[in-house]
């Protein structure tokens, strides 16, 4: 099915980098202007002056910035071209508040395919915005620096093969990021063992899992030269684009949750809000005064963890500082709920919060509602409460990845942020050149 390939990587070169992680960066939708700052001044090579540049001057083209730092790099061997096609194998370890993880992924090229092909399957809606930008920065600079991070389901030939690999010798590359994770990668280019793990992911679809937006850029990108050249050659980079394959039941994989921060409405949207949500859940309150994030994130842990099966969601009125528990009603008048292609889709709170409160009350596509925004964080949550920003929060529970495998599979496509997988994927661990072959 899935035609996963190794390639040429792009990376640091070891003799200009003392230590790659500080080269490193977030992908581009999860850095902010802060943290831009303190990435530019950690190493004059931090991969941040590639995927999010500051704007030299103001009205700056950033993505011509880019493209200047690019070629500049790459002149002077800061960055390096393997020189065969490699699969790059990664160990990333790290540790959260539950202890300490690994996980296992794979780099490699995949082949764009179209998601009604059922190759690359998607979970959620896009939005235009960052596709836009993705877009521009890709033709800009002709090359991918964020891996999409793409889940497959082990049918058990492929961990033992990558363990076995692994083991075999030392890591070629290392990489320690400050304050989060350690990487630990083997270049794969033995040609026996790579055909080997090539006919093995071609037995299974690609879930997307982080990155619906890079790879509907890349799809574009791809058609667009399509169009210039009127050419199209299987091995052209251009037909492929990156991503790093994890098992879908790596231990190490971790799914969060993404609530929703609502601000800019008027008092009767807001009212209408609340009517909804009254007609369609039960009501538990309780006062929020004098909750921490840490507070409040164990007292949701919990209430998830005890659902049974009942979709749940919590919702933050600041107004009436308010912290209630929203259940949805079992016994609801014929239409109540708008139709759904699989009843899967009822047990999934992200779908039910748009499609049956905000979607009707704030109109548009989901995704694009200036009055939306999603945040992971408590900590900033509940700062945006204080200060009035957040006229109110939804909390919404992590979706549980049996029910999201269950969903992709029957070709579902959920609002934006109904997934949040982590650990992200860094930017710069191994980056993909598109002209040319692979």
């Amino acid at each position: 099915m899935a035609d996963v390939r190794a390639f040429r990587g792009l990376r640091f070169n070891p003799q200009q980098s003392a230590e790659l992680g500080d080269e490193m960066c977030p992908p581009f939708d999860g850095i902010s202007p802060e943290q831009r700052e303190q990435l530019l001044a950690r190493s004059p090579h931090n991969v941040v002056r590639l995927e999010l540049p500051k704007p030299e001057s103001e009205g700056a083209d950033v993505y011509a910035q880019s493209a200047r730092q690019l070629q500049g790099w790459t002149a002077s061997n800061v960055l390096i071209r393997d020189e065969k096609p490699t699969y790059y194998l990664m160990q990333e370890d790290y540790t959260d508040s539950s202890g300490p993880h690994q996980r296992i992924g794979i780099y490699a090229a995949v082949h764009l395919e179209e998601y009604e092909r059922g190759i690359v399957l998607p979970h959620e809606h896009t939005r235009r915005g960052p596709k836009e930008d993705r877009l521009a920065m890709m033709e800009a600079c002709v090359a991918n620096f964020s891996p999409i991070m793409g889940l497959y389901r082990d049918s058990g030939g492929i961990r033992p093969l990558l363990l076995n690999e692994m083991a075999s010798r030392p890591p070629d590359f290392t990489a320690a990021m400050e304050g989060g994770s350690s990487f630990k990668v083997w270049a794969m280019q033995d040609v026996q063992a790579s055909e080997e793990l090539r006919t093995l992911l071609k037995r299974m679809p690609i879930y997307i899992a982080d990155g619906h937006h890079r790879y509907e850029t890349a799809l574009a990108y791809r058609d667009n030269v399509r169009d210039r050249e009127k050419v199209r050659l299987d091995s052209q980079g251009s037909e492929f684009v990156m991503m790093c394959l994890i098992d879908v039941e790596d231990p190490g994989m971790q799914l969060h949750e993404f609530h929703r921060a609502l601000s800019g409405l008027t008092n009767d949207k807001l009212s209408a809000i609340q009517e909804q949500v009254y007609g369609l859940f039960t009501v538990e309150s309780r006062p929020l005064g004098g909750m921490t994030a840490e507070s409040l994130g164990a007292f949701l842990s919990e209430t998830w963890k005890n659902r049974a099966g009942n979709p749940t969601l919590g919702l933050i009125e600041p107004e009436g500082g308010r912290l209630s528990l929203l259940t949805l009603r079992r016994k609801l008048p014929p239409g109540s709920l708008p139709f759904a292609p699989t009843p899967d889709l009822y047990q999934c709170e992200a779908w039910l919060l748009h499609q049956a409160v905000l979607d009707p009350v704030l109109g548009g596509t989901s995704g694009d509602q200036s009055q939306v925004d999603y945040v992971p964080e408590l900590d900033v949550l509940l700062k945006r409460i204080a200060d009035g920003t957040c006229q109110a929060a939804f909390l919404v529970p992590p979706l549980d990845m049996t029910l999201f495998e269950s969903l992709v599979r029957e070709g579902q496509r959920l609002p934006p942020k109904s997934t949040f997988f982590l650990p992200k994927l860094p930017t710069g661990l191994v980056m993909n050149l598109l002209s040319g072959d692979i």
